[in-house]
């Protein structure tokens, strides 16, 4: 799979699991019609998933999806969506949480806004707060657990 689907997939797969029935949730995705952002000083931003408020249309919230092929460069715009939206998540996949996490104390993103994606032993797309995963590799003993 390129890195460009895997991408594509990872941000459709999260946006479905974003289920706040007040929120109307877009993954900007493949040739769908990308939902942007207003900056202001008039450039625009498209975020991985942007999620509105029903009833108002306002800006509910911003997620930034990584794999472990963008997370580098893709952080750098983490520290600008945080300050845009007044809700800002990161997900990435569960084996890159440590770096993630690095990423998050050189940007102040606070850890609360990590979230990790994996598949589990069913092969069912899972979403968990980062420090749950942290927990539960800890628990079980796996290595690179801190």
């Amino acid at each position: 799979m390129s890195a460009e689907r895997e991408h594509d997939v990872a941000v459709a797969n999260v946006a479905h699991k974003m289920r706040v029935v007040v929120w109307e949730v877009h993954a900007n995705v493949g040739d769908a019609p990308r939902r942007s952002i207003a900056v202001p000083g008039g450039a625009t931003l498209t975020p991985d998933i942007v999620a509105f408020e029903k009833h108002t249309g306002r800006l509910a919230a911003i997620g930034a999806v990584e794999t472990a092929a963008t997370l580098a460069a893709g952080s750098a715009e983490w520290k600008q969506y945080q300050m845009l939206a007044p809700r800002f998540f990161i997900y990435v996949p569960e084996e890159s949480l440590d770096e993630a996490t690095r990423l998050c104390r050189r940007y102040s993103i606070p850890y609360t806004a990590l979230r990790a994606y994996y598949y589990n032993a069913r092969n069912q797309f899972v979403v968990a707060r980062g420090w749950r995963v942290q927990q539960r590799k800890r628990a079980a003993g796996e290595p690179g657990s801190p």
